[in-house]
């Protein structure tokens, strides 16, 4: 608490961003690179127009430029000047480089950033005390920027201001930042302490301004990215395993983010080889699905490449009355024909046991085919052809062994299915209107409540997450054994805190395809068959998991959990082979 003591005498604190507030993984020099090759690949340009290490040093050159002329140059003049060095006009439209530029820029930076705990925790100590915290910040993007990034690393609530020198055309660096903001806030200089890791902007700067400056070094941080620098180190082979264990270690499951990339990667995959030119996300599972999909489209897949999606508004509930009802079945087939992508209609969702699906193929005797995060039973159809049923991330084989990894990966199926819910009810029936066949949605008021105070939030920061992914590994595909790693941790091992977060949504769960609330198993319900249990212990993740969550109030036998988790946890992954 060192750190609190030197601030506490101040009424105002100003706070550096990067390497204070926020460390990065890499040296900030590593990004220039990637941003080249990641931009290029966005832009339809040809190949002799301009190269990768071409565009990364027109961007340092572009800065010195207007370093002239700006004491710290807006986003849009720097990539305006980029644009000119590059000879990019004709080739390309400055305000698509602009946006593409900035979209990569953000991606990038989302990816490899995570923040410093010491830091932060002190900061929000002193907002509980009264003081006034303010980020000042010298760096090339755009305030808005920050807006992601503060909402990705949870600390939107943080700051009373913002000020960054490519917005105010001022910089730390000069002294002309630190005036700009005092004026702003009308401040005496006195009462105000400047945090930050530059003995030259941070503290000597602030210092002629007549601010108070605490330095704050990071030395193993700094050894680390000069050596990433030095030696090269591919961020990209270790962003998978490093934002997995952060997410773990810092929020309630987000590190489904990464395993929802590695479904995303393989649905774009086997959509392509099926020639689909059209997906259809069934809700409400398809809700955040097709927005990942998009988002991963748009940063890693060429435009001419791209395959349509659309968001389907669906449910078991209207497929079964289908099943029995001429009137219900002439309006989901006709609603549904505007989503087939030729003579097949592509399904995404997440899975299960598929029931929706193969109502849909057996009423209408459409091509259908299912692309799901998993798929378990199926039931044997006399239509196969016609009712394609594929889980990318693990499946049942019909006529094939399950495949890898399939009895943790399968585990917990109702957190994908929490996670995945969306901001609407569910379909309750359709009705023609004009011609048109609209859904009827019916709202239940737990769930409403549950996705306000903990899925809408969690959504957002899964697709800042999910952007950061998308720059740093492309199309390069996330390995189903490390999916099963992450799941397996997040299964076995939760804090008080992600326990009670599972609690409470299990709790109010409601189940739109029948009458009620969902009835939790308990212990009468277990069967253990102990051969199983020894040869393939994964099969019963799904118990286990449930055990911590029912001991959480109980901190004496909670205790005891955790050594026989360990042991469990290891012969799982011995046996599983992760």
């Amino acid at each position: 608490m060192n750190l609190l003591k030197k601030l506490l005498p101040y009424d105002v604190v100003f706070v550096d961003y990067f390497d204070t507030l926020v460390f990065r993984y890499i040296h900030s020099h590593q990004i220039y690179r990637l941003w080249a090759r990641r931009l290029l690949a966005k832009l339809n340009v040809e190949p002799n127009c301009v190269d990768e290490s071409s565009l990364a040093f027109y961007r340092k050159k572009a800065l010195l430029n207007l370093r002239k002329e700006f004491d710290e140059p807006p986003y849009r003049n720097l990539v305006s000047e980029i644009y000119s060095l590059a000879r990019l006009e004709g080739h390309v439209e400055f305000e698509q480089f602009l946006n593409l530029s900035y979209s990569v820029d953000e991606s990038i930076e989302l990816g490899c950033q995570y923040p410093n705990k010491k830091v932060v925790d002190a900061l929000y100590l002193l907002k509980q005390k009264g003081k006034k915290v303010y980020l000042v910040s010298d760096f090339y993007m755009p305030q808005k920027a920050y807006d992601s990034f503060f909402k990705s690393l949870g600390v939107s609530n943080l700051f009373d201001g913002v000020f960054i020198s490519s917005e105010c055309n001022a910089s730390k660096r000069t002294g002309a930042l630190y005036k700009y903001v005092l004026e702003k806030i009308n401040v005496d200089p006195k009462n105000v302490v400047m945090l930050g890791d530059s003995k030259r902007d941070d503290v000597l700067s602030a210092k002629k301004q007549g601010v108070a400056a605490v330095r704050y070094f990071p030395i193993r941080h700094k050894i680390y990215t000069n050596l990433s620098k030095r030696f090269k180190w591919d961020y990209s082979k270790k962003i998978v395993s490093k934002k997995s264990n952060w997410l773990y270690k810092n929020s309630c499951f987000e590190e489904y983010s990464v395993v929802l990339f590695a479904f995303i990667q393989r649905l774009f995959s086997e959509a392509k080889r099926n020639n689909a030119h059209k997906l259809a996300f069934l809700s409400r599972g398809g809700y955040l699905l097709q927005e990942l999909f998009d988002v991963y489209q748009k940063n890693v897949v060429p435009e001419c490449e791209r395959i349509e999606s659309a968001y389907c508004l669906n449910s078991r509930k209207v497929c079964f009355a289908a099943r029995d009802d001429e009137e219900s079945k002439d309006l989901l087939l006709k609603y549904l024909q505007s989503f087939k992508s030729g003579d097949t209609l592509f399904i995404v969702d997440e899975g299960w046991y598929n029931h929706s699906q193969q109502t849909i193929a057996s009423i209408s005797g459409w091509n259908t085919v299912g692309f799901y995060i998993g798929s378990r039973r199926k039931e044997k159809m006399n239509i196969p052809n016609q009712c394609v049923r594929k889980g990318l991330l693990f499946d049942m084989g019909e006529n094939a062994p399950n495949t890898a990894y399939y009895g943790v990966l399968c585990t917990n199926c109702s957190m994908y299915e929490q996670i995945l819910t969306a901001p609407h009810g569910s379909v309750d029936s359709y009705y023609e209107e004009s011609g048109i066949v609209r859904a009827r949605l019916k709202t239940n008021e737990k769930e409403e409540y549950l996705y306000d105070k903990y899925i809408r939030e969690m959504q957002e920061r899964m697709l800042l997450h999910f952007k950061g992914l998308c720059a740093w590994l492309g199309n390069n595909e996330v390995p189903l054994k490390q999916c099963a790693r992450i799941v397996l941790k997040s299964v076995v091992f939760n804090s008080k805190e992600r326990c009670e977060w599972l609690n409470e949504l299990d709790k109010n769960r409601f189940d739109n395809c029948s009458t009620g609330k969902q009835k939790d198993k308990t212990i009468k319900d277990v069967k253990i068959n102990v051969i199983e249990l020894f040869l393939h212990p994964d099969r019963y993740l799904g118990m286990f998991c449930k055990v911590q969550r029912k001991l959480v109030n109980h901190p004496a036998l909670a205790i005891g959990y955790y050594p026989i988790a360990l042991v469990f946890c290891l012969y799982v992954r011995i046996m599983s082979r992760i």
